[in-house]
């Protein structure tokens, strides 16, 4: 007996001392989310001292140099990135670090004076056009500019803007000089491009508000209303700025993407977008059902034609469908309307056409992943890159709505109801629809990528990792890939198997394993957290990622050179490519109208486009001469990592 209870003893010791050992982990993590927050705001001083608004997280605009150490440094650099003040990875951040209150154990709570800074600052970035603009959920990724000859704030990344403005204080020839002894001539062309071009480029910037970050400040205030208790003023202070719901499903509505409409505003298409859906749009017409999907651009072509002269403009003068922006709307959505925030499922569930283009949205989403984004994620994840990014988005929905119908059934059960869950039976079957189309996917063909791209290290350790420094070499030129992106991807990919494989206890609030939840993927997230927990805060791997792109992420990926049958000026005159020069082209409505039928798409795809022929094959996110900008943030890459610790260690073992 006496030696039993020291063995009780010994192993409640050991776990106490775990417990410690992983909390002292977030507290560390947490600490490091915090000393990226920008306190006090920073003026722009010329050259490169950047602009900082209070209460963003840092987020840098860096460039996808790869290849030799040189080519990192320049990709990695302090000196070398652009501080940006954009919503959506401060949105992220906060979010991220509110679900680990919700969903995990050990996580700190966010102090409430860092918390109201960064709402504050999300909040600046409604969209000002809106006459209805203090109450409004529709957000900029940019901060809007007020320009008086057109009377239109105009969105743009500041710094960016400073720079071109300052442009006769950018050293120019001491960087060229630089490339030069570093022997890196090849990227030479691309500063003088920039140089010559900085105003052009900086037009291509001045972007309208999008649906990406609306959905995203949907989510943010459901996520603050399950925590009011623990954040009573941050939940009122955002439920008293985002009272205008019924505007962002109007929007939704008018701007989703319906290729079976007879309205040019409504059936127009970036070409690249109708090259990897069509598959889905050919399905649909074969079933004679309708397909309407949420757009990235709260814009459309008849207010391209008008704005575009305003510098608000949509890339290349058309919307466009990205997979990301999908699953980050379908979770605003479903968020929204179970936790009826600011009376969004009372809304919801009135109109006759969100509900469709919700569950659409969800299955096709189901269908792009399934049909492995028909191989070309660069056109599918269009302005996100990393795939674990845009899996770990669309499996919350999943996650959600199990854990809530189970606890809506065990509150039912018990005769115990919480407000929220009233009328909640009007909900209750457009949910299992859309966890229908989102659960067999993930459970099937994202566990089956998962595994795959596991990357094994030592014995109980597995990684992942994205593009970022995947083709670095050393000084020999020898390939010696850097994983700069593995602290990002990895525990992303412990946050999707956790969406998809566990929900969240009513009774305990524990995360259980879902009873066909197998040992291999037990194995893998366990194995996975190991090297997480390792090495997160050691230092070795940069805490890079590749959160937001350009569109182009080099020639391959122009949309001029994909199939199209609408070719017009902004002024609605149609036009022959063959006569367009290269001083027009930012003037050229040039897009995929209707339905196309595949044979005479398979016709179009042999024929040749503006001079070109139409790139059918992905090969890579390094590859030569796709130079192209991407978004990281380093306090985003900890905010996961302490998710996926932090849910790790409320998971029922």
């Amino acid at each position: 007996m006496y030696i039993l209870i020291n063995f009780i003893f010994i192993i409640l010791l050991q776990s106490v001392w775990s417990l410690n050992i992983q909390c002292e982990i977030l507290k560390k993590l947490s600490d490091h989310i915090n000393s990226f927050q920008v306190l006090q705001e920073q003026p722009y001083k010329p050259a490169f001292k950047w602009h900082e608004k209070q209460g963003l997280y840092r987020s840098d605009i860096r460039v996808n140099f790869f290849g030799s150490p040189a080519a990192r440094k320049l990709r990695n650099g302090e000196l070398t990135s652009v501080f940006d003040n954009d919503m959506f990875s401060t949105a992220w951040i906060i979010t991220t670090i509110l679900e680990s209150n919700l969903y995990g154990k050990g996580a700190p709570l966010l102090d409430q004076k860092r918390l109201q800074l960064a709402l504050e600052a999300i909040g600046s970035f409604r969209d000002k056009n809106d006459k209805n603009y203090l109450k409004s959920l529709i957000r900029s990724f940019w901060p809007q500019i007020y320009n008086s000859t057109f009377d239109i704030w105009q969105q743009q990344p500041d710094n960016i803007r400073n720079v071109a403005l300052s442009v006769e204080y950018v050293p120019w020839d001491r960087i060229i000089k630089l490339l030069s002894d570093l022997k890196l001539e090849q990227y030479i062309k691309y500063v003088e491009e920039l140089r010559k071009r900085e105003v052009e480029i900086l037009d291509a910037f001045s972007i309208p508000p999008d649906f990406d970050d609306s959905y995203l400040n949907l989510g943010l205030g459901a996520a603050l209303f399950r925590l009011k208790s623990k954040y009573p003023f941050a939940y009122q202070s955002w439920k008293q700025n985002n009272t205008d719901t019924q505007n962002l499903i109007k929007l939704t509505k008018k701007y989703s993407y319906r290729p079976f409409s007879a309205d040019l505003n409504e059936n127009s298409i970036d070409p690249r977008t109708y090259f990897y859906a069509r598959g889905f749009i050919q399905q649909a017409y074969r079933e004679n059902k309708s397909v309407s999907l949420i757009s990235t651009w709260i814009q459309n072509l008849d207010e391209q034609r008008k704005l575009k002269q305003k510098c608000v403009s949509m890339p290349f003068n058309v919307n466009n469908v990205d997979v990301t922006v999908a699953a980050n709307s379908i979770y605003g959505i479903t968020s929204g309307a179970i936790f009826n925030v600011n009376d969004f499922r009372e809304y919801f569930l009135k109109n006759q056409e969100l509900v469709p283009i919700y569950l659409n949205t969800s299955f096709f989403i189901s269908w792009t992943i399934s049909n492995n984004f028909t191989a070309r994620p660069d056109l599918a994840q269009v302005y996100y890159p990393s795939t674990y990014n845009f899996l770990w988005y669309a499996s919350r929905t999943l996650f959600l709505i199990e854990s809530e119908l189970k606890k809506f059934y065990y509150f039912n059960k018990i005769g115990k109801y919480e407000e929220y869950f009233l009328d909640f039976e009007k909900l209750e079957n457009i949910l299992i629809e859309a966890k229908h189309f989102l659960q067999d996917t993930f459970e099937t063909a994202v566990t089956r990528f998962l595994v795959n791209s596991s990357i094994q290290d030592g014995r109980n350790k597995t990684f992942f990792r994205d593009f970022i420094g995947l083709n670095d070499t050393n000084i020999f030129g020898k390939q010696e890939s850097k994983n700069d992106d593995s602290l990002f991807s990895t525990a992303q990919a412990v946050n999707i198997l956790i969406a998809t494989w566990t929900y969240q206890c009513p009774k305990t609030q524990s995360l259980k394993w879902k009873p066909n939840a197998g040992n291999g993927v037990k194995f893998l997230v366990k194995k996975s957290v190991n090297w997480l927990h390792r090495n997160v805060l050691c230092g070795k791997f940069k805490p890079l990622n590749s959160f937001f792109s350009g569109s182009v992420k080099g020639f391959s990926t122009l949309p001029f050179w994909y199939p199209g049958n609408l070719v017009q000026f902004l002024n609605g005159t149609n036009v022959d490519p063959s006569k367009i020069d290269e001083r027009q082209i930012n003037d050229v409505i040039y897009a995929v109208k209707g339905f196309i039928n595949e044979k005479e798409y398979q016709n179009m795809l042999a024929q040749k486009h503006f001079g070109f022929d139409t790139p059918l094959d992905f090969h890579g996110y390094n590859t030569k001469e796709n130079i192209f900008p991407f978004w990281s943030s380093a306090p985003y890459t900890y905010a996961v990592s302490l998710l996926a610790l932090s849910q790790y260690q409320n998971l029922e073992k």
